[in-house]
């Protein structure tokens, strides 16, 4: 079964919709927290026990789309007996709206903390008027 829970946040009228999705059996939505800066948004997901090669990004009409596998924890030689950690790994869709500059992303993963910034076009930025 298919969950999904639909957010719009709204900053100088720059909307981000995010909208968590499982992404099958097995996968859970990663926990984000989203900012926004004068620059950019910036998006910072948890994902304990992902890899970095493992993360897959893309970045598609609108659509930022996160997956990551998690690597078996699972000795082959050995036999569940109980099991709590679920989650073959991760997906997460997020709804951009406009004011996202799609040639401009940065990605970095720390410590199982992905942080993906969405610069704003340059449109979208605040600016200063200067008085006459």
């Amino acid at each position: 079964m298919e969950r999904e829970r639909n957010v719009e946040i709204r900053r100088e009228n720059n909307p981000v919709k995010a909208r968590d999705v499982q992404g099958g059996p097995g996968y859970v939505a990663p926990r984000a927290d989203i900012y926004h800066t004068p620059d950019a948004f910036v998006l910072v997901l948890d994902m304990p026990g992902a890899n970095k090669e493992a993360i897959h990004v893309t970045l598609d009409q609108g659509s930022l789309v996160v997956d990551a596998a998690l690597p078996s924890r699972n000795p082959g030689d050995a036999t569940l007996l109980y099991n709590e950690i679920t989650g073959a790994g991760y997906h997460r869709a997020f709804n951009l709206g406009e004011g996202v500059d799609h040639d401009h992303v940065d990605a970095r993963f720390e410590q199982g903390v992905l942080t993906l910034k969405l610069y704003k076009r340059e449109d979208q930025k605040p600016r200063e008027i200067t008085i006459s």
